[in-house]
């Protein structure tokens, strides 16, 4: 009995310190998170935008933003496609596709798409047993 219980204790602070581990993902938030789509025009390809600080400019589908590494790719009835390049964390540059809903409110919704998976983080949990402390690796 008291086997199977330091056993079930082992098991759930293994667990519970994989969970406190875990890393969330939290995406760097970029200038394109914070721009406003005011009004589309998908027949043209244009949309009315603004962005952070700046006073409100017209783009057309192919055309860079001055300053950042994003364009515009396509515009849709409810939407602004953009392709955007994002550092990552590791220093690797990917080119992600970010949809920008036409604002209510005052706020345009952001939606990111990327071909890039997180790396797969490599947990280490000592795990003791019958005295003797082993690693565990995943």
């Amino acid at each position: 009995m008291k086997l199977r219980l330091k056993q079930f204790v082992v098991s759930l602070s293994v667990v519970v310190t994989m969970l406190l581990l875990a890393p969330l993902t939290v995406l760097a938030e970029t200038a394109l998170d914070k721009t406003v789509v005011l009004a589309l025009s998908p027949f043209d390809g244009h949309a009315v935008i603004q962005l952070p600080e700046t006073e409100m400019q017209v783009v057309k589908i192919g055309q860079e933003l001055e300053g950042f590494d994003a364009k515009l790719v396509d515009v849709l009835h409810d939407r602004a496609v953009f392709e955007e390049i994002v550092q990552l964390d590791s220093g690797i540059k990917v080119k992600e596709t970010v949809w920008l809903y036409k604002a209510k409110q005052g706020k345009s919704r952001v939606q990111r798409l990327s071909k890039h998976a997180p790396e797969k983080p490599v947990y280490e949990v000592p795990v003791q047993i019958t005295g003797k402390t082993k690693r565990k690796t995943n």
